[in-house]
């Protein structure tokens, strides 16, 4: 109600490679989001902790399992973030609220998943029918299946690039429609 902005500034000080994070549970709204995002201005930290369009660089997220970033929050943005599962089945990351006129963003990040054992799932997964989520300047590879599966409203998936899956974008649900572009 007070129109603040939760941000999570993630560091580069070595892989964070503890259990999986799940954001849920908050009230959020179109002015009062929950940001999680690795720092890049000088009136934010001394020097940037993003990554240089590489996985090994910048701040980095690895997990064995699935759904290494669980989110029910409504509005939330993650940005800069670099994602690599060393698990060959389920999810990377898994956006769903259910609340209606939510708003969901991943941007500036890399996700990398592991091909060895054909991954069945996706690495990016959309579970809510009434929902938005918008993807954009993201690289997505390496995860076998699907890189981006979604059963949501309404998908904006702009300037990303997938590699390495069998299908980069995939429409798991009737009712979901996805606009995308390069």
């Amino acid at each position: 109600t007070s129109n603040y902005i939760l941000n999570f500034p993630c560091y580069a000080d070595g892989d964070d490679d503890a259990a999986a994070v799940n954001v849920n549970s908050w009230t959020t709204g179109k002015r009062n989001y929950i940001k999680i995002y690795t720092p890049v201005l000088a009136s934010e930290v001394g020097a940037s902790q993003r990554h240089n369009g590489t996985k090994d660089t910048g701040y980095r997220l690895t997990h064995s399992s699935a759904d290494m970033l669980t989110t029910s929050a409504a509005h939330i943005r993650i940005e800069g973030l670099v994602f690599e599962q060393s698990s060959t089945s389920d999810n990377i990351l898994r956006f769903g609220s259910g609340a209606a006129g939510n708003d969901q963003r991943l941007s500036y990040s890399i996700l990398k998943g592991n091909p060895a054992g054909g991954n069945t799932s996706s690495l990016i997964y959309g579970v809510d029918t009434s929902g938005v989520v918008r993807m954009y300047n993201n690289i997505i590879y390496d995860g076998g299946s699907r890189g981006f599966n979604t059963t949501c409203k309404t998908n904006y998936v702009y300037n990303n690039t997938f590699y390495n899956l069998d299908n980069g974008i995939n429409i798991y649900d009737s009712g979901a429609t996805v606009y995308a572009k390069n």
